[in-house]
C-alpha cells in the first residue's frame, strides 16, 4: 500500500512540472518516496504495540480480550491459560487460581 501511495506522490510531484532543476526534483522524489515507504514499515509496529496494550489492559482487569467477558475467580487449566467461557478463547492470566480437577 505504501509503494503504492509513494508512486502516487512521485507521479503527482512531476506532473506538478516544478522546475527547479533536474537534479532538485530528482532529490524531492526520491526523499518524498523514501519517508512513505518507510513510513509503511513504521506504522504497523506502532498498531501491533497498542493491540499488546490493549489485550494487557484486559487481561490486568480480569476481562477477556477477545469478547469483554469477566473472568472473576475462573482457574487456570494445566498450560496455565483460563479458557473463556463466553467465547472459547484461552489466556495466560497472571494469579489466576489453579485448576483442582473440577
Amino acid at each position: 500500500m505504501s509503494v503504492v501511495f509513494g508512486a502516487w506522490i512521485a507521479f503527482f510531484v512531476v506532473r506538478m512540472n516544478v522546475d527547479v532543476g533536474p537534479e532538485l526534483n530528482r532529490a524531492f522524489i526520491v526523499a518524498t518516496y523514501s519517508v512513505i515507504v518507510l513510513l509503511g514499515w513504521v506504522y504497523p509496529m506502532f498498531g501491533q504495540l497498542h493491540a499488546r496494550a490493549l489485550v494487557n489492559a484486559c487481561i490486568a482487569a480480569r476481562a477477556c480480550p477477545s469478547c469483554r467477558y469477566e473472568f472473576g475467580e475462573l482457574p487456570a487449566r494445566d498450560d496455565g491459560c483460563v479458557t473463556c467461557p463466553e467465547c472459547g478463547a484461552g489466556w495466560r492470566v497472571p494469579g489466576a487460581p489453579a485448576d483442582r480437577g473440577q
